[in-house]
């Protein structure tokens, strides 16, 4: 049975294509060295062709062009006397012609091995990314007396900011840090920085001891010139109140009637320098109050900056998810930070006493 050109592996009908045209190259290379046996010399009529036959197809396939041009350059050219003169120097350009085809093979196999690791790396980032979306999607917020709503984005494949959330039946921890960089360095300390949330949240006395026993932990942990900036609050269910206390993490927003406030960070952040103990602030919640938590890609001058940001807080009249909602359409297509964000408000209804 014939076989089919559908039936053809895509990879082999594109040498074949890719060699038809160097065949069309060689011919026309051959017809301008036989109307111009005088001026041009057989290497630059054919080294173009080894060269185009490295890179597309392989080092051997261009050594065997090579060898081709110089059997046709024979057929073509005169040969002058003494013959073996003419003989030597065309020895001497299909060596010529054979390095550099060769040269382009190697080149072209470089390429391809770079491709192909990148694509694999690639793809391995691609699955940490999903990995790392699936752990900072929350989950089991719905049936907590407050409304809480989380969003945030990547801005490259891997990125530093998190939020971490810890409901007991006293009140609610809960956590926004950003960690210096992007990238897996970034994501792989976040994760640290998680696990050690997990293990010490249960065994503090409030949001500035956690932040100081985060410090001693991740004291000779942290690479030179990395941080993490983490605000932690704890709202306290039965006296309608939030404590909370900040390493350098750009101040919260507190909406609170038609006036936008601001909660100040107090402290350097975590990783600059050690720090014995972090100071703690506490506020009123009162039911109308609406907290937003955020990392500082949401108000990076380069992704819109400060002002939409404050104006849809002061405008906004829907739930803490459509909040979230409104603030991402504010940001580019392309991010160039991270972005994380966590909407707190209470419930109608069930406002703390």
């Amino acid at each position: 049975m014939p076989l089919r050109v559908l039936d053809v592996p895509p990879r082999t009908r594109r040498v074949w294509i890719q060699s038809r045209w160097l065949l069309v190259a060689l011919g026309l290379a051959t017809w301008l060295d036989y109307l111009t046996p005088q001026s041009l010399t057989m290497s630059l009529f054919y080294g173009l062709v080894c060269l185009l036959t490295g890179v597309t197809l392989s080092g051997r396939a261009a050594v065997t062009m090579a060898f081709a041009a110089m059997c046709l350059h024979c057929l073509v050219s005169p040969l002058p006397n003494p013959w073996y003169v003419s003989a030597l120097q065309d020895v001497s350009e299909f060596c010529l012609l054979a390095i550099v085809g060769l040269e382009a093979g190697l080149l072209r196999d470089t390429i391809e091995e770079t491709r192909m690791l990148h694509g694999s790396l690639r793809a391995h980032l691609e699955s940490a990314r999903e990995v790392q979306k699936a752990l900072l999607t929350p989950s089991g917020l719905g049936d907590l007396p407050v409304e809480i709503a989380v969003r945030f984005d990547i801005a490259v494949e891997l990125g530093g900011d998190f939020f971490f959330v810890k409901p007991d039946a006293a009140g609610l921890l809960f956590c926004v840090a950003d960690v210096s960089g992007k990238g897996p360095a970034a994501a792989l300390i976040s994760s640290l920085l998680r696990g050690l949330l997990e293990e010490l949240a249960g065994e503090t006395l409030g949001p500035a001891h956690l932040l100081a026993r985060l410090q001693r932990r991740l004291q000779g942990l942290l690479p030179e010139n990395t941080f993490i900036t983490c605000f932690c609050g704890w709202l306290d269910y039965e006296r309608g109140q939030i404590v909370y206390a900040s390493a350098g993490h750009d101040p919260p927003f507190l909406r609170r009637g038609g006036e936008l406030l601001e909660l100040p960070a107090q402290s350097l952040p975590l990783g600059v320098e050690f720090a014995e103990t972090f100071e703690e602030s506490s506020v009123a919640f009162q039911g109308e109050d609406l907290l937003v938590v955020y990392t500082d890609g949401l108000t990076d001058s380069r992704q819109g900056g400060e002002e939409p940001v404050r104006r849809v807080l002061s405008e906004h009249q829907g739930s803490c998810e459509a909040l979230t909602t409104r603030l991402f359409e504010l940001l580019p297509e392309s991010l160039v930070d991270d972005v994380m964000l966590l909407a707190l408000r209470c419930r109608a209804g069930s406002a703390p006493v």
